[in-house]
């Protein structure tokens, strides 16, 4: 009977769960004259989803707005202990230098401050996920699911149905080169739609290698990071997208087959 009895009582206890680390990731993104409309209807998305990851900081670089952008990243952030913004100056030079810039700020802050945390998100601040339709969002499993998988990868993208980055794209043999660079008609793609021949019989999810790619967000694991940095310029001088130097110094770059945001379809 007292073996019986002990059977039940071990039947009937609730199973222990095995414990999940916290994850720790910083969202990192550089904005100038997007809107005090925009900041108040996406900044909210981003909180949404650093409290969906686990531990999360939030450092946004403003660079010179002559809108009300300030205004109203002080009026939602101002005070926050989870959040860092860095007002800088507009420093001479051409778009993609000056927001290599203001990323290379926001990197200088997550190694003083954050080198002990898990992932880095760096992100558009216009446009994503809906920008600021509050009925458009992230997928935060998504993104969870994908940090499980961090041994894959040291930096991952996804694919973004509807924009394409040509020029952050490489890739060893369908674009080597920069898209607006010297020797752009080399590459195999020239078109937002040849992009999807990176994505011929991959399943979804699958993780495709590539030099260098920004969807509009990137998830970079920060001891990956190391000395790294975002620079204008290509191997033959030319003027180049800024993220393509930071992830061809990284490595081990991805693109996942799969969507990031709640109401886009995979």
């Amino acid at each position: 009977m007292l073996i019986l009895i002990l059977i039940l009582t071990t039947l009937l206890l609730p199973t222990a769960q095995p414990l999940v680390a916290k994850r720790k990731v910083v969202i990192g993104g550089a904005l100038k004259n997007i809107g005090g409309n925009h900041l108040k209807n996406h900044v909210p998305k981003l909180l949404q989803l650093g409290k969906s990851i686990g531990e999360f900081h939030l450092i946004f670089y403003e660079d010179g707005s002559t809108d009300d952008t300030k205004r109203a990243l002080h009026d939602l952030l101002g005070n926050k202990h989870y959040a860092t913004v860095i007002y800088g100056k507009t420093i001479a030079g051409n778009r993609p230098t000056r927001i290599a810039h203001a990323r290379n700020r926001i990197l200088d802050t997550v190694k003083q401050r954050f080198s002990h945390f898990d992932f880095l998100i760096m992100t558009d601040m216009d446009g994503v996920c809906g920008g600021d339709d509050p009925n458009i969002s992230y997928n935060a499993t998504v993104f969870k699911d994908i940090m499980d998988r961090s041994d894959e990868y040291d930096g991952v993208g996804f694919r973004y149905k509807f924009y394409w980055d040509l020029w952050a794209l490489r890739h060893s043999t369908l674009m080597p080169y920069n898209h607006w660079g010297r020797n752009r008609m080399k590459n195999q793609i020239q078109l937002p739609k040849d992009v999807e021949m990176l994505f011929v019989g991959r399943s979804h999810g699958e993780l495709i290698p590539v030099e260098s790619a920004f969807m509009m967000l990137f998830i970079y694991k920060i001891e990956a990071i190391g000395d790294s940095r975002y620079y204008a310029v290509d191997e033959y001088g030319d003027m180049d997208c800024e993220h393509v130097a930071f992830n061809k110094a990284i490595g081990n770059i991805k693109i996942a087959n799969m969507q990031y945001c709640d109401d886009y379809p995979s």
